[in-house]
C-alpha cells in the first residue's frame, strides 16, 4: 500500500525492478463512473512506467476505462466493476480481467476478458448467449482507448477474451514537392495599363 506519488514509489519500484523479472503496479485512483481517464492518472502512469513498471492495473472508477501503452507495456486504466452492485451507468454492470503472459525478451501477450453481472455476481461471458454484449464491449473498449493512445483489439475468443496490442502507427506520409515553376510571363493589355 502506497500513496500514488511517484517520488515515494521511485525506490520501491527500482528495487522491484532489480529483484524481479516482472513489475506490476495496481493503482486505486481516477474519476469514478467516467469513461475518460483523468489527467492526473495519465500523468501518474507515465511517471511510474518511466521508472520501469511492466504493466499497470487501475481499479477505482467502477467502469472500464481505456487500455493504453508505454513502449509496448500495457496500462489498464480501469478494469471496471467487480464487487459493487451495478447502478444506472450501464458500464457498472461490466468489467474485464486482464490476462498477461510474459516471456523473456518478448513483448507481453495481452488480453482483456470482459464479464458482466448476473444479478450481483460477475459472470464469464457465454460465447452463444453473450456474443452481442462481447461485440458491444469490444467497440466500447476501442472507443475509450482512443483517449489514451488507442489499442488494437482482436475478436472475442471462446471465453470472450480479446487480444490487445498497441495501435499500429500510421505509415509515414512522404511529401513530394513539385519542382518550382518557372515564372509565367504575363501580358498586359493596353486597357489594363491605362487604369
Amino acid at each position: 500500500m502506497a500513496w500514488a506519488d511517484p517520488d515515494r514509489l521511485r525506490e520501491p519500484i527500482q528495487r522491484a525492478r532489480r529483484e524481479n523479472d516482472v513489475v506490476l503496479l495496481s493503482y486505486h485512483g481516477g474519476g469514478e463512473y467516467m469513461d475518460e481517464t483523468v489527467r492526473w492518472t495519465r500523468d501518474f502512469v507515465a511517471e511510474v512506467m518511466a521508472l520501469g513498471v511492466d504493466a499497470v492495473f487501475g481499479h477505482h472508477p467502477h467502469v472500464p476505462q481505456g487500455v493504453g501503452w508505454h513502449d509496448g507495456r500495457p496500462v489498464f486504466y480501469s478494469l471496471g466493476n467487480l464487487v459493487f452492485a451495478p447502478n444506472e451507468n450501464r458500464w457498472t454492470g461490466a468489467g474485464m480481467l486482464a490476462r498477461l503472459v510474459f516471456r523473456r525478451d518478448q513483448r507481453p501477450q495481452v488480453q482483456a476478458c470482459p464479464f458482466r453481472f448476473v444479478g450481483y455476481e460477475p459472470a464469464a461471458l457465454d460465447r452463444q448467449r453473450d456474443s452481442g454484449f462481447a461485440r458491444m464491449f469490444r467497440g466500447h473498449l476501442k472507443s475509450i482507448s482512443l483517449g489514451v493512445g488507442g489499442t488494437e483489439i482482436g475478436e472475442p475468443g471462446p471465453l470472450g477474451c480479446m487480444t490487445l496490442a498497441p495501435k499500429a502507427a500510421a505509415p509515414a506520409r512522404i511529401s513530394v514537392r513539385p519542382p518550382p515553376r518557372a515564372p509565367i510571363a504575363t501580358r498586359t493589355s493596353s486597357a489594363a495599363t491605362k487604369r
